[in-house]
């Protein structure tokens, strides 16, 4: 798979499983770039794991795939779709292991700073770091840091006007509850 394609089939996986919380689509497109080989890879062909994620601990129970890694033959989480592994990853990150939390990962604003965070929480080596900022910037990956933004105002607005929306029924309601009552007190008179 190209690169191009790669990214136009992931971006909008990457920006809807990091919605919830402080995390870049751009850092998370990266990863997923460089972990699956662009989803040439055996894991991820094969598995649907685009971040080789271990199943030392395999808190959802998911079934296992070995390949080699560090050691050889060792077991690997399998998912059933690309979009269950992006979701996954989040999770491992924020919720399954507080080590990223701990090192900065929920305050880091910038690509650089939340993959410093992840790298220093032992993720992977230092070139790691350089090999994805590279991928962010060749690639413009920024972009769909801004589409999240976006999104994330547009779901905000949403609720807001939602709200708004509530209270007027609520007030409308209220009205013809006391238009009832004054036609039922005066129909009595």
């Amino acid at each position: 798979m190209t690169a191009n394609n790669f990214i136009n089939e992931y971006a909008q996986t990457a920006i809807d499983a990091t919605k919830n919380v402080n995390l870049l689509p751009s850092v998370v497109i990266a990863m997923a770039a460089i972990e699956s080989g662009w989803n040439t890879n055996k894991l991820s062909t094969e598995a649907n794991n685009f971040f080789s994620i271990k199943a030392y601990t395999n808190p959802n129970g998911t079934p296992i795939i070995y390949a080699n890694d560090d050691l050889s033959n060792e077991p690997f989480r399998t998912y059933a779709t690309p979009k269950d592994s992006f979701n996954d990853f989040v999770d491992f990150l924020y919720k399954q292991n507080a080590r990223y939390l701990s090192h900065g990962l929920a305050t880091a604003t910038t690509p650089q700073e939340q993959l410093q965070a992840i790298m220093s929480a032992g993720y992977a080596t230092s070139t790691y770091t350089g090999t994805a900022l590279n991928i962010i910037s060749s690639h413009s990956l920024q972009d769909f840091d801004k589409v999240k933004q976006t999104e994330t105002q547009d779901t905000t607005a949403a609720m807001v006007i939602s709200e708004q929306k509530k209270k007027e029924i609520i007030y409308l309601i209220i009205v013809a509850l006391l238009f009832a009552a004054f036609v039922i007190v005066y129909s009595y008179s």
